[in-house]
């Protein structure tokens, strides 16, 4: 039982955390700023968007991971879900 409920408290902490990372701040635009400056600088580059394995049947971050391949395309940077 008590694993279970640290196993939620992980969770919500991991939502919590996913969202404040990703939310439209200009902490994301200077990431993906970042992100242009590396892919410049290598002979290929791609992003790897991985998922956390909380529950796959309605993954709770399809939005978020949308919204980061969408910015990264405009930026011409190829990105792997």
């Amino acid at each position: 039982m008590v694993n279970d409920l640290n196993a939620v408290r992980e969770v919500g902490e991991a939502d919590l955390w996913y969202r404040h990372c990703s939310a439209k701040a200009p902490r994301l635009e200077a990431a993906l700023d970042v992100i242009v400056q590396i892919n410049g600088q290598a002979d290929h580059f791609i992003v790897m968007l991985w998922s956390l394995f909380v529950d796959l049947e309605s993954y709770p971050w399809t939005e978020i991971h949308g919204r980061i391949r969408e910015a990264l395309a405009k930026r011409n940077v190829e990105v792997l879900d």
